[in-house]
């Protein structure tokens, strides 16, 4: 059994490709139970646009709205049983340094709940072109195909031209933005440290003293407790701890994850959910739920 907080706002329904076809709200809530959980999220993946402008893009797709609303539909005709929550919710990307998010208005009043991720690199006003290839995803194509190869290089050029604080600040200042005007992002997801998308991404953050790093991700923490953002982490090493610990200190509430889309499988198993709270409190953070 798992200690407070009970909670785990980032759950893959089975409309999406991505999500197993087991992903029901039956199953999903026979699962929450079995670990103890008492409030849940349940999300649709919601996208308006793709980086290349296309309808496709690496893993990720534009929302089918008839899929969107078949998710409502029938999150409103699921018989909800006493003793677990169920909470409608999209996971949306941070599109740009502005703080655009990958979903409008209109979309927005539909669902309780955004969970905000950055699946891709957010546009900034410096970088143009963008980078178009996701690292992990088109591996082979970087080092093998060569106008990747070309593309990559001036990439990397790019991030050494502009210095590792400039994609540390356009994050971090996308973030607050955001989180400032969308009221209904109450969690960041695939958080570890704060740094993933410069890891993702080849920017050699680890260059800058982590001082120097915790300061620069304050005015985000800051922001988080302001607005009761929580920070999501999964059971994978987080990277710099010492950001994490910062964020404890400033308020900031943590909730585990483990971004399930399955309940076997390699990865992103429902059960992992068990292993992110260890790991939370592994490090001695606080908890928290969202404050409705």
């Amino acid at each position: 059994m798992i200690t407070p907080g009970k909670a785990d706002y980032h759950i893959h329904y089975y409309i999406d490709g991505c999500a197993k076809k087991e992903m029901t709200f039956e199953n999903i809530e026979r699962a929450s139970r079995e670990m103890g959980l008492t409030e849940i999220a349940v999300l649709k993946h919601y996208s308006e646009c793709m980086p290349n402008g296309k309808s496709d893009w690496a893993a990720w797709h534009t929302v089918k709205e008839e899929e969107f609303e078949r998710y409502l539909k029938e999150f409103r005709e699921y018989t909800q049983k006493e003793g677990l929550i169920i909470h409608s919710g999209v996971e949306t990307e941070l599109v740009d340094d502005k703080g655009r998010i990958n979903i409008g208005k209109e979309a927005q009043d539909k669902i309780e709940l955004i969970a905000l991720s950055v699946h891709y690199m957010p546009e900034m006003e410096k970088i143009k072109p963008p980078f178009l290839y996701h690292p992990a995803m088109d591996k082979k194509k970087l080092e093998e195909d060569e106008n990747a190869k070309k593309e990559l290089k001036r990439w990397k050029e790019l991030i050494e031209d502009l210095g590792c604080e400039y994609f540390i600040a356009g994050i971090v200042n996308g973030y607050i933005s955001a989180i400032r005007n969308n009221p209904k992002i109450r969690q960041l997801s695939h958080m570890y440290d704060g740094l993933y998308p410069l890891r993702t991404y080849y920017v050699p953050y680890e260059r800058i003293p982590e001082k120097r790093l915790i300061e620069m991700m304050e005015p985000l923490m800051k922001a988080m407790t302001e607005h009761d953002v929580l920070w999501e982490l999964t059971c994978d090493n987080a990277g710099c701890e010492g950001i994490l610990k910062r964020a404890d200190e400033m308020g900031v509430r943590f909730v585990a994850t483990s971004d399930a889309h399955m309940f076997e499988g390699a990865w992103g198993r429902f059960s992992d959910h068990i292993a992110a709270e260890r790991y939370i409190e592994s490090l001695e953070l606080t908890k928290g739920v969202v404050n409705w």
